[in-house]
């Protein structure tokens, strides 16, 4: 077992949950910006994923990264969560997600 399989696993979540906010949001003047930084947790939830499934040596890099850009998605997401679940279901993968980073982040 990869000592890092519950981060990868909270990145692959909210790499999910973030594609179909992404999804969602698409076409929305109004859910723009929620959908671009939806987008952009993505993929560095997939990215943060493979690098540490690998452990590669700039793993932690990509582990800060993508608690940053998680915490931008929680923002926006948040603004909306009361009237959109899949902004609600971003906001609540991304926190997951936070906090299992955090416990592996050096």
């Amino acid at each position: 077992m990869n000592k890092y399989e519950a981060a990868m696993k909270a990145c692959a979540e909210c790499m999910t949950a973030c594609a179909h906010c992404m999804d969602m949001c698409f076409g929305k003047e109004e859910m723009a910006q929620c959908g671009r930084t939806s987008r952009d947790s993505m993929l560095m939830n997939a990215a943060t994923a493979q690098a540490l499934a690998a452990d590669a040596p700039t793993a932690q890099h990509f582990v800060r990264a993508c608690i940053e850009i998680c915490k931008v998605c929680l923002s926006d997401c948040e603004e909306h969560e009361d009237k959109h679940d899949h902004c609600r279901m971003c906001a609540e993968s991304c926190r997951r997600c936070i906090a299992e980073l955090e416990k592996v982040a050096a």
